[in-house]
């Protein structure tokens, strides 16, 4: 249980991250 929330807390740090990749991406343009 522990290492399932762990992977969903990974998971949602690299959505976060690739949001915040697409948002500078438009952000420079």
């Amino acid at each position: 249980m522990i290492v399932s929330s762990l992977l969903l807390a990974v998971q949602m740090d690299m959505y976060f991250l690739m949001s915040n990749a697409i948002i500078i991406q438009i952000w420079q343009y």
